[in-house]
């Protein structure tokens, strides 16, 4: 067996493993050393590489060479910015603001579902849905209703809208690393409407749908006034941060740094044990998880695998342009319905670059294709993303069940309507020659 056969074969079965490994993880549940290695998919990827490492078909080398440091630097720093502002209270304070202006449950849900979507711009989805989470349920506390659909709505907003900026997910951030996007690029690029736009129009999308789904939940509502404590200066950084990186001063991850240990420094002055604690809960997994694949991704490349692929799907789609974009985009929705968008976004970046040169366009029209429907497929099961993971799980803790079909329901038609605009606007915008 070959170098590249079993390279190929390697790279299958640990994505297997990664997007079953939740399930692995619960069979094991008897043996909780070996179930460990299951729960991270950080270990996972490393585990392989090791292996490729050993056998000469991976250099250590090219653990530096294949990594982009840069993005590895940028979700670090973004995450410890995200923590401070979340601890601010900032995000509170603005959603009871914003809350003063509805007067039912369906407005109530709809403000709570933009005001996620927005956060995630900023914060990782996860962090948003915690963020909001607190807000949702004292709302149907108070009024004597089921906190579950706001909880759905609040997690696949804030999938919709982690896209729409460099700093948003680690989809976006592998995006900007494969083509070589600044910040400033996510708003316009080569003098385009780019994916921030192009996002916000889904979100717009979104909500409309969600207004149809839950326009029967008008019972009135009274949102009461509520005095939060807040620390402006995690909200000062985080904007001075976003304003620095859209002025491109310094690398993405180098500013990102220079912000987040500001943010860092400061928690440590007022909440020392708050900022120990941030630094062991940090998303380590996900850091070691994106250095791997990177270095699966250049191995790829390098053993000429991603241009079989993407010849694969250029003959597949007979070397038309639309049935190739409208494959990708609607593929991605249907695999991320199932299994981690971060994984699956990073293997198929290299194969839009590979599909767009071989049929001689501009790479853009698929990979932000790719992103998009990713990053909102997402939204149609409730193990698509975990946001919805989450925010199923904070359910389960106050004891409120909700089945596949509870989350379908309205996880289909949202992320349905909302890719068809993007995806509508996205080849009006890139894919019209």
């Amino acid at each position: 067996m070959n170098e590249k056969i079993i390279l190929l074969v390697t790279f299958l079965v640990t994505y297997l493993f990664i997007i079953t490994s939740e399930k692995i993880s619960s069979i094991l549940a008897k043996f909780p050393h070996i179930q460990r290695i299951f729960i991270y998919k950080g270990i996972i990827i490393w585990i392989s590489l090791l292996f490729m490492i050993l056998l000469n078909i991976i250099s250590p080398r090219n653990i530096i060479n294949y990594t982009n440091w840069d993005i590895i630097w940028l979700f670090i720093g973004t995450m410890v910015i995200a923590e401070a502002f979340i601890l601010s209270k900032i995000p509170e304070l603005l959603a009871n603001k914003l809350l003063k202006f509805s007067n039912s449950l369906v407005s109530a849900i709809i403000i709570l579902s933009a005001f996620a979507g927005f956060i995630s711009i900023f914060c990782e989805n996860v962090a948003t849905v915690l963020i909001v989470a607190p807000i949702a349920f004292e709302i149907a506390r108070k009024m004597d209703v089921s906190p579950v659909p706001f909880i759905i709505a609040i997690a696949i907003s804030s999938n919709l809208q982690g896209a729409a900026l460099l700093i948003g997910d680690p989809p976006s951030m592998i995006l900007a690393s494969f083509n070589h996007m600044k910040f400033m690029d996510f708003i316009i690029y080569h003098g385009k409407p780019s994916m921030f736009f192009i996002m916000e129009t889904a979100a717009l999308v979104s909500l409309i749908v969600l207004y149809i789904l839950f326009r029967k939940s008008n019972k009135k509502i009274k949102v009461e006034s509520k005095k939060t404590g807040v620390d402006v200066m995690p909200g000062i950084i985080l904007v001075l941060f976003i304003i620095t990186i859209s002025l491109g001063i310094f690398s993405p991850g180098a500013t990102a740094l220079i912000y987040a240990t500001i943010a860092f420094l400061w928690i440590l002055y007022r909440k020392r044990k708050t900022g120990f604690k941030i630094a062991k809960n940090l998303d380590y997994d996900t850091v070691f998880f994106l250095i791997g694949v990177f270095v699966f991704t250049g191995a790829l490349e390098q053993y000429g695998i991603l241009t079989s692929i993407a010849l694969w799907f250029k003959q597949l789609a007979n070397g038309n342009i639309f049935i190739t974009f409208t494959i990708l985009v609607w593929g991605s929705v249907i695999i991320s319905a199932f299994i981690d968008n971060v994984p699956y976004v990073a293997a198929m970046m290299p194969v839009g670059i590979k599909l767009a040169t071989f049929l001689g366009i501009n790479p853009s029209l698929f990979l932000f294709g790719i992103v998009i429907g990713a990053s909102v497929g997402g939204n149609i099961s409730p193990v698509g993303a975990s946001a919805n993971i989450v925010g199923i799980g904070l359910l389960r803790k106050r004891h409120y069940s909700v089945g596949f079909f509870d989350f379908f329901r309205i996880g289909l038609p949202f992320t349905f309507f909302s890719v068809l605009a993007a995806y509508i606007l996205l080849w009006l915008i890139y894919g019209i020659r």
